[in-house]
């Protein structure tokens, strides 16, 4: 009956682990010999190596928390069902055992010597049976040179969100070592060292791998190492570290209770409710100058967490301004804006009056021709308006408003009368 070779693995202890592949089911059994030089075989085992035959000692040998581990992965309720699961399943129970030699060794794959010694040539003999009965038997030479796992190396790592995913690198010749797979580990600045894997990551056989974690982004700095482990659970030295700070990347909660007021045309005032957030640094103040335009950041330096209120003295009369608060914490993660609120500055101020009026009354056109002096001081300039009124001996009309249309330039031309009256003119300006 043909059969793979087995395999064997010399730990630094000096323990040879050899490994078979033939599944141990239907009452099959086998011994294990072995012999140094030209000695006879030497038996290694008291009792036949055989496969545990139910669940609860199966929990028994692998331990609470791979057993645990399994049922959770296998969904079942209780030992018999878990067992019964991994036995009907082949290609599961070469996996685990590759992973973990508790499970080998519980599984009849893995036979482990701890009485041989380094650097010396053994032969070992594998003796298959079943009732008593000879099935089959096989040989293997193994020079007990003690191999041990090298570690990952080229240790990178991005963010996605709230996750975290570190890329490593294997050794080259990771198959002549038998490596299963590695763990990782953090490093707090308190030297506190976890592992951040709950189970062996295994080795995929791929250049560059890959692993999602997750850990509070709170402006920690970690080193991060790595450690690979072989078929018999030996674990490599520590990879070399890769230094990172988790920095914050949760914004605050937006701002709320935000109001903006102007009375008689003072600086309009911007009040807010305090944030709550712990980490809170302070506050930006944003404005547009219409409520459709874009905002812009109005305070030079970051407001105090403790102030919630803002002086806007930089408004014009007479124009309407919208307003957006955030909140930034202590990594300077900024919120999001609040909805705009507007304020309409009042305009209070009175522009200066038009000086030199002149007034030339033409004969020919029977028109009057004015022209006026006006220093522009404000912005909000918009046009001068002109009145008249008609003065006929004792008689005066009432003022009327010769300009119905904007009027920006210093000079007009009006009709005149033909009547025998006097003109009388006076200027008013609007805005």
């Amino acid at each position: 009956m043909a059969q793979q070779e087995p395999t064997l693995i010399t730990q630094k202890s000096g323990s040879n682990y050899l490994f078979q592949s033939r599944e141990l089911s239907n009452g099959l059994k086998m011994d294990i010999y072995r012999k140094k030089g030209g000695d006879s075989y030497k038996k290694l085992n008291e009792q036949p190596v055989e496969r545990i035959k139910n669940g609860v000692e199966f929990r028994s040998a692998i331990g609470e928390e791979l057993y645990q581990q399994l049922k959770n992965d296998l969904q079942t309720d209780n030992e018999i069902a878990t067992y019964l699961n991994l036995i009907n399943n082949p290609e599961l129970q070469r996996l685990l055992s590759f992973a973990s030699p508790d499970v080998a060794q519980a599984l009849g794959f893995l036979f482990i010597d701890k009485g041989s010694e380094v650097n010396r040539d053994y032969t070992y003999k594998i003796v298959y049976y079943k009732d008593s009965e000879s099935v089959d038997e096989v040989e293997v030479s193994h020079n007990s040179i003690p191999s041990f796992p090298k570690a990952p190396k080229e240790l990178g790592m991005s963010f996605d969100a709230e996750k975290i995913s570190i890329t490593w690198e294997m050794e080259p010749d990771v198959k002549e070592l038998y490596t299963s797979g590695v763990h990782v580990y953090a490093e707090d600045p308190n030297g506190k060292v976890t592992q951040l894997n709950d189970r062996l990551i295994l080795h995929t056989g791929s250049e560059n791998q890959l692993f999602v974690f997750s850990l509070p982004f709170d402006n920690t700095t970690y080193n991060f190492f790595m450690k690979s482990q072989d078929i018999t659970g030996q674990k490599s030295e520590k990879s070399e570290e890769l230094t990172v700070t988790l920095k914050d990347q949760t914004a605050p909660d937006p701002v709320s209770g935000l109001v903006a007021n102007s009375v008689k045309g003072e600086p309009s005032v911007i009040t807010w409710d305090v944030s709550l957030e712990n980490d809170l640094k302070g506050y930006n103040v944003y404005r547009a100058p219409r409520t459709i335009d874009s905002f812009v950041k109005i305070n030079d330096e970051l407001l105090s967490p403790y102030n919630n209120f803002y002086k806007d003295e930089t408004v014009k009369p007479g124009k309407k301004y919208a307003y957006s608060v955030t909140a930034v914490d202590s990594a300077g993660n900024e919120s999001r804006k609040t909805s705009r609120t507007t304020v309409f500055i009042e305009d209070y101020e009175k522009p200066n009056a038009p000086l030199n009026l002149k007034a030339v009354y033409n004969e020919t056109s029977g028109n009057v021709e004015l022209e006026w002096e006006y220093e522009f001081k404000q912005e909000d300039f918009r046009t001068f308006q002109l009145s008249r009124q008609v003065v006929k001996r004792k008689n005066k009309s009432s003022f009327e408003t010769v300009n119905p249309k904007v009027l920006r330039e210093q000079t007009l031309l009006t009709w005149g009368q033909q009547m025998k009256v006097l003109f009388q003119g006076t200027f008013i300006i609007t805005m």
